[in-house]
């Protein structure tokens, strides 16, 4: 939960979070899901979404997969008060915000020196809209941008688990926008992350920690703050966070309860904060399985979506 559990993960889903792990895999295996977000007072509307889709070949010397996943699918509503150009009230209107972020994939990872140490990577196209609607005026935008993430799995035995992820979130610029009908740089951005992935695997309980950081590039041309993501960042903003999870084996290996917490700080004001804490159910049965997760977030002057909601997440996947 929480994507805590990168450094103990054997699933399909794992993948995503470390590629590495894809290693650990020996048969062929499919996943989907699906997301819902709840409504808050804040504005944030409520939504139902396909949040996900994986596959994965094992082949002789390494494996193969494709990867569809949509970390960011919302949409936001508010009325504010209208004023004409000498001040006087012309009462209130509607401010619509949409955004998505699609990723597509392709997988690669491999045994490397030996069956307890793995490496992979993702190779990933993202589609990036915006879309702002203002009484009868709408603004689009949309990106296109291309980024890779390089993962390593070390499992040296039965208990202790090591990780690592690298990701180049890639540079890009909005090609596209209504306004002006033509492509503009204010979102031109390199971030990088940098996970670090801890886990310990008991016999009825797993525990796992990552700590990580993502860092910003500088927008050195505007001084104003910009929206990239689900996040509201200044000019040279980077942050940090940590995840902890637990899974806990209640019912002869069959079914699991999930634990998790993440915190994500900015590094210039801690007071700029995004967190949720989770809770989940993992049913297994013939090498078929479900997930079910539950998660309240809580945003704090860290993102658009201010305030607290909650959101439903479940997969399925099968071994074939």
């Amino acid at each position: 939960m929480a994507g805590a559990l990168t450094a103990i993960g054997n699933d399909i889903q794992s993948i995503y979070w470390n590629p590495a792990i894809g290693s650990m895999i020996k048969e062929e295996r499919m996943s989907s899901g699906f997301s819902y977000y709840s409504g808050n007072t804040e504005g944030l509307s409520p939504r139902v979404y396909f949040n996900n889709f994986s596959i994965l070949f094992p082949l002789e010397k390494f494996n193969i997969g494709f990867i569809y996943f949509t970390p960011i699918n919302y949409a936001m509503s508010t009325k504010i008060d209208g004023y004409d150009m000498y001040g006087n009230p012309t009462g209130k209107f509607e401010i619509k915000y949409e955004m998505f972020i699609r990723k597509h994939g392709i997988h690669f990872s491999r045994e490397f020196v030996n069956e307890n140490f793995g490496i992979g990577i993702n190779l990933y196209y993202n589609n990036i809209e915006n879309s702002i609607k203002i009484a009868d005026y709408v603004l689009t935008a949309t990106a296109d941008t291309f980024n890779f993430d390089l993962g390593i799995h070390y499992h040296p035995g039965e208990i202790f688990v090591l990780g690592l992820k690298y990701s180049n979130i890639s540079k890009f610029t909005y090609k596209k926008d209504s306004y002006s009908d033509s492509s503009f740089s204010d979102g031109e951005i390199i971030p990088t992350e940098l996970v670090i992935a801890m886990g310990l695997n008991c016999k009825k309980v797993k525990f796992g920690f990552d700590i990580f950081e993502i860092k910003w590039s500088e927008n050195k041309e505007e001084d104003y703050t910009y929206y990239i993501g689900p996040s509201k960042y200044l000019p040279t903003n980077d942050w940090r966070g940590f995840r902890l999870g637990t899974e806990i084996d209640i019912y002869k290996k069959q079914v699991f309860l999930r634990l998790g917490i993440r915190r994500n700080f900015c590094t210039e004001n801690s007071f700029y904060y995004y967190g949720s804490e989770n809770i989940g159910l993992g049913i297994i049965r013939d090498k078929h399985g479900f997930d079910f997760g539950l998660s309240k977030l809580e945003n704090h002057e860290f993102s658009i979506n201010e305030g607290s909601y909650y959101s439903f997440r479940a997969d399925f996947y099968l071994n074939y």
